[in-house]
């Protein structure tokens, strides 16, 4: 029944099965860490085995969509723990996970989020029972956050800063731009600036602490342009820049501080210069008092 392999034939498709699952392994493991993977029931004695499986599902189907997938579940968990309302969460992950089969080349992924999306519909009630009691992890409880090289990398200090009830979310945002252009699915840099943009809208929550002052709304409306204007421009994902433009982080309250500095300048220039002429007249104006009392005298 097992004849032998003539020479000269193709390797067994096992073997080029099982290699191309580890390189996958090798490049969803540096992309999406296990302490980052989101997606899977979470198990009572912190093995994480339903997540390590899915995980392993993904890494076999569709490696290359792993941070989207993933970070649909990072939404949904981050939309139960806020008791935003089970039937909104849910229907959100299907929107989002549906919006990772748009891409043609997501074909391999379906039975996976069918899956994921009969998971919520089987046990997202007492999921989302179980969250009402969440608290706002601290700093040190988080995952490693994604903080790209470069001028990116300052954008993404300040969404964690300006936005820090999202960070979560934006960090996943921040995995899937990392990963975009190095990936073999040939996606340019105006893809991936595309894809990072609408990954960073869909983060948004008015309702959020954060966003009551309008900081986390412009930093993210500041990080958007920087994708759009340098980030497009850069030559690759980790390399030099080609073409730099200024920062536009900072820009505009640069030159209101620059301006600003130069008319207080002016000013204080303006008050030092009349302050000596009045002293020095006013000097002159003595010397001559006194000068025409000496003289009369004599």
């Amino acid at each position: 029944m097992y004849g032998r392999r003539a020479a000269g034939s193709p390797k067994t498709p096992a073997l080029v099965r099982w290699a191309l699952i580890l390189a996958a392994t090798l490049s969803l493991s540096a992309a999406v860490p296990i302490e980052k993977w989101e997606c899977g029931a979470e198990d009572f004695f912190g093995l994480n085995l339903a997540k390590t499986i899915m995980r392993n599902e993904v890494v076999e189907k569709c490696p290359h969509f792993a941070a989207e997938i993933n970070h649909c579940c990072v939404v949904h968990d981050d939309c139960y723990g806020r008791q935003k309302g089970q039937e909104k969460c849910d229907a959100d992950f299907r929107d989002c996970q549906m919006h990772v089969l748009n891409d043609e080349r997501a074909g391999p992924c379906q039975s996976i989020v069918e899956v994921a999306i009969a998971a919520i519909d089987y046990g997202g009630e007492s999921a989302y029972k179980n969250s009402v009691n969440y608290v706002e992890p601290h700093e040190a409880e988080l995952p490693h956050l994604c903080r790209p090289e470069r001028t990116m990398g300052v954008y993404f200090d300040y969404l964690y800063l300006s936005c820090p009830t999202i960070k979560k979310a934006v960090s996943s945002c921040c995995d899937q731009l990392l990963t975009c252009p190095d990936s073999p699915l040939g996606r340019n840099r105006t893809e991936c600036a595309s894809r990072a943009m609408t990954c960073l809208k869909g983060a948004r929550a008015d309702e959020h602490e954060g966003f009551n002052l309008g900081h986390c709304d412009r930093a993210l409306d500041r990080t958007r342009k920087y994708l759009v204007l340098d980030y497009i421009n850069e030559g690759s994902a980790h390399g030099p820049p080609k073409k730099s433009h200024a920062p536009e982080l900072f820009v505009h309250s640069n030159q209101a501080f620059v301006l600003l500095m130069c008319l207080s300048f002016l000013c204080a220039f303006g008050l030092l210069f009349t302050t000596f002429k009045y002293y020095r007249l006013r000097t002159e104006n003595k010397e001559r008092k006194y000068s025409t009392i000496t003289l009369s005298t004599a």
